[in-house]
């Protein structure tokens, strides 16, 4: 009866070179390559957070805290109003025709037809690569969003602010619907669509400054609080 081959563990200094890229030389042909994990698995994906990521982070945090502020302590509500007031009526002291102009036609990157083509596009996106998981996760993403959203507008029911709206609005005006909507969708197109790396951070830092004009242009035109 043959023997069976003797099975023994790598030394460490065979595995020393894992990962790294090597070059062979083979009849003036060179080739170069890394040498595969033991195990054949694709190596770990990576856990570092980048500048973007981290930026997005901090972003959320601050409003969580600043709406934690606003509505779970009783103490400052009134303050946040009077200060959100003041903005307000600052705000529209200073309109001109040209700003109203810029930030009406800024206001449309909220609008339910906008937001409706960057999810619809995002679904085929993901229809077409055969991204199941990403696709069910951006459905259950926008789902959950929807259901946060509309039950916090219905128990805050905090008023609009009190000037004159130079833009279509409905409901109450906390949280901002349109700012929600559009900040979810274009987070969910640049995490399940766009491949990490510098066309990632691009797209979230324009997503962000999409994000930001939309909110400034609603407190512009009298539909949304400063907070």
């Amino acid at each position: 009866m043959a023997s069976e081959p003797e099975v023994r563990d790598p030394r460490p200094e065979e595995l020393e070179d894992l990962g790294q890229r090597r070059v062979m030389s083979i009849a003036g042909v060179r080739f170069a390559g890394r040498r595969r994990r033991p195990s054949g698995e694709r190596a770990p994906l990576p856990r570092q957070w980048d500048r973007v990521g981290i930026l997005w982070l901090i972003v959320a945090g601050l409003v969580v805290f600043v709406w934690a502020l606003l509505f779970a302590l009783p103490s400052t509500v009134e303050w946040w109003t009077l200060r959100d007031l003041d903005i307000s009526q600052w705000v529209s002291r200073s309109r001109s025709d040209s700003l109203t102009d810029i930030t009406q036609a800024l206001n449309s990157l909220g609008s339910e037809w906008t937001i409706r083509v960057l999810r619809v596009g995002a679904v085929l996106g993901l229809l077409f690569l055969k991204e199941w998981r990403r696709l069910f996760v951006a459905l259950g993403s926008i789902l959950i969003l929807e259901i946060v959203v509309n039950s916090i507008r219905v128990n805050v029911a905090r008023p609009r602010p009190y000037v004159v709206a130079l833009a279509p609005w409905e409901g109450w005006s906390h949280p901002s619907r349109p700012v929600a909507a559009l900040a979810a969708t274009l987070a969910i197109i640049g995490i399940a669509l766009i491949p990490a790396g510098v066309w990632r951070r691009r797209f979230m830092i324009a997503a962000g400054i999409a994000v930001s004009l939309l909110a400034i242009s609603n407190v512009y035109l009298g539909v949304d609080h400063a907070s």
